[in-house]
């Protein structure tokens, strides 16, 4: 009993983390890349 709510809570959590979290994820891609391209770009 205790388990099976354990799980539901951890699925709602995660459930309610995820959109901040793949915006945060995508911020750091989009910086990563912008880096990468600026880098590039002053090599050249």
């Amino acid at each position: 009993m205790d388990i099976q709510k354990n799980a539901e809570a951890r699925a709602s959590a995660e459930h309610l983390l995820r959109p901040g979290f793949a915006a945060l994820l995508r911020q750091d891609v989009e910086d990563f890349v912008e880096r990468c391209i600026y880098s590039e770009e002053v090599r050249s």
